[in-house]
């Protein structure tokens, strides 16, 4: 057995879902296989991308690539209302088999809210994910531990 394969049958026996980061194209593309569920990042400025209607759920957010605000009227931060909403989304589907975060590239917003949620619910290496996309968005992940901290502090 592979270390992937033994990974993901841990993941499986401790109901943790898997964590799939996708571009804005891989995900239009992606067919959900099981129990799955998706964090759709888009620009503020786009159209809301297609997705496969497999997903048992989609959460959908628009917000800039920043790390701070840059002054620009056009552009949205990453802030309190996109972090508790991913945090409430990721814990209503915690035992879903897994969750598809997408952004654009595929980067930066998706693996920060990855590395965030699998470090505020153990739902595995999060420096994993750093070593793989290391463009991450440090606010992004900043943001979605600490709102989960602040939603969820009895529970973890």
């Amino acid at each position: 057995m592979s270390v992937s394969e033994i990974c993901h049958e841990a993941r499986r026996q401790a109901r943790v879902p898997e964590i799939v980061i996708l571009s804005e194209r891989d995900a239009l593309a992606y067919e959900p296989a099981g129990r799955e569920v998706c964090i759709s990042v888009t620009d503020p400025d786009k159209d809301t991308p297609l997705l496969s209607p497999r997903f048992l759920s989609v959460l959908r957010l628009a917000f800039s690539d920043l790390i701070e605000p840059s002054g620009l009227e056009s552009d949205i931060i990453f802030n309190d209302r996109h972090a508790k909403a991913v945090v409430t989304f990721a814990h209503q589907w915690r035992d879903a088999e897994r969750v598809v975060i997408h952004c654009h590239a595929g980067l930066s917003r998706s693996p920060g809210i990855a590395i965030g949620l699998c470090e505020l619910f153990s739902w595995g290496p999060a420096g994993e994910i750093e070593q793989q996309h290391p463009m991450w968005n440090r606010r992004v992940r900043r943001e979605v531990v600490r709102a989960g901290r602040e939603v969820f502090a009895p529970a973890l």
